[in-house]
Order: C-alpha cells, then sequence, then structure tokens
C-alpha cells in the first residue's frame, strides 16, 4: 500500500486526506504550503484519539494567505489560485 502524503491537495484526492476518528464530531483543518505539509505528520499526531476528524488540504508552493503567488520558476501559478478558492 502506497502512503498518503497530502501534497497537492485537489478534488480527486481529498478524500484521502482526510483522517477520521471513530466518534468525531469536529473536523480540524491544516491547510498551506509546504510548512503545512511538514507539520501534519506532528497535527496527525496529536489529534489521534481526539474528538477532532483531520482534513489536510495542502499545496506545494501555495501559502494560506490569499495572494497570488508565482511558480518556483517565476512562472503563473493559477493552480494555487484556485486551490486557496
Amino acid at each position: 500500500m502506497q502512503e498518503v502524503t497530502c501534497t497537492d491537495v485537489r478534488l480527486d484526492n481529498l478524500r484521502d486526506c482526510y483522517f477520521p476518528q471513530p466518534g468525531a464530531t469536529k473536523t480540524a483543518v491544516l491547510y498551506g504550503d509546504s510548512y503545512g505539509m511538514a507539520w501534519s505528520p506532528a497535527v496527525k499526531a496529536a489529534l489521534a484519539d481526539s474528538e477532532y476528524n483531520l482534513q489536510i488540504l495542502t499545496m506545494a508552493q501555495c501559502p494560506a494567505a490569499r495572494v497570488s503567488v508565482t511558480g518556483s520558476g517565476g512562472q503563473a501559478f493559477p493552480q494555487c489560485d484556485a486551490h486557496q478558492a
């Protein structure tokens, strides 16, 4: 089985990045770029056996701030705008 890394979360892999807890009634969301990805193992561990499900919504080079960004090579990065929306 391939490990789910939840990089570049999109509609087609959104469910793979949802981590339910039995009986949980609340959902925490981890949103951001590679910083969010780096924190995901710790957040996932912290919420284990809690009343929170976890939904990860991360995308490389796409910060949580609602600003237009360019890709690492300086090219347009409209996928980030769509992800933020």
